[in-house]
């Protein structure tokens, strides 16, 4: 039996009625195979708009790039399948831009200079209050949001004291 609010008087689809989606063709995986990007269950008609803009706006930061279209295709599937919001575009931008796998949770200044601090276990009371007092007034208001750049940095949480060291 057909649901009698399907269809409008004059005969054209409700929009309504039911529920909205998109669906978008990714680039094929690292093994080749298709995929597509996949929303469904959306209330309006609009929502499903904003989220296909929203794919082809993070499909377009690739420029052309096919390792990068991988990447970020795989970063849209990963938010489709566990049913999470799709990534920021700004977000995404800076990550290519650093030139780091968009994949990779890669932190941020702040979040390592926390965990650098952290894992100096050594340091003095009033070492480490001046150490913390100078990342949080000069270094987090500026740098704080910035992606740390791993792959071309030999220094990780707890090697900082190292790199002098390092040929």
């Amino acid at each position: 039996m057909r649901c009698p609010q399907l269809k409008r008087r004059g005969g054209g689809w409700n929009p309504a009625h039911g529920a909205w989606a998109f669906q978008y063709e990714l680039p094929r995986t690292a093994d080749g195979k298709r995929r597509q990007a996949r929303r469904v269950g959306l209330g309006t008609y609009a929502e499903a708009v904003e989220g296909l803009d929203q794919v082809k706006a993070l499909m377009g930061l690739a420029q052309g790039d096919e390792e990068v279209g991988v990447q970020v295709a795989d970063l849209i599937q990963t938010a489709l399948a566990q049913r999470r919001p799709l990534p920021d575009v700004e977000e995404v931008r800076k990550r290519i831009g650093t030139g780091v796998d968009v994949r990779a949770q890669v932190p941020t200044v702040e979040a390592w200079l926390k965990e650098w601090l952290e894992g100096k276990l050594d340091l003095a009371e009033g070492t480490r209050a001046s150490y913390a007092g100078h990342i949080n007034k000069y270094l987090v208001p500026h740098l704080g949001t910035v992606f740390w750049k791993w792959e071309r940095s030999r220094v990780r949480p707890g090697r900082l004291g190292e790199r002098a060291r390092t040929p």
